[in-house]
C-alpha cells in the first residue's frame, strides 16, 4: 500500500500498533514487512505472506 500523503515522522511510528502487526506478520504467518515514511511526504506498507504455512502451526 502506498499513498503520496505528507508522511509520518519516526517518533509517530511506534504508536501505530506496527510492532504488533509486525509480530503477527513475521512470527504467526512466517511473513515479511516493510514499513518507510518521510515526514517530507508518502508512506509505504509492504507485507509479504507465505503461500502455506507449515501443519501444527
Amino acid at each position: 500500500m502506498r499513498d503520496d500523503g505528507r508522511g509520518l515522522p519516526s517518533e509517530m511510528i511506534k504508536g501505530l500498533g506496527l510492532e504488533l502487526v509486525e509480530t503477527l506478520v513475521t512470527d504467526d504467518l512466517h511473513g515479511r514487512i516493510k514499513f518507510q515514511s518521510a515526514a517530507s511526504g508518502g508512506t509505504e506498507i509492504s507485507i509479504r505472506l507465505a503461500r502455506t504455512i507449515e501443519s501444527g502451526e
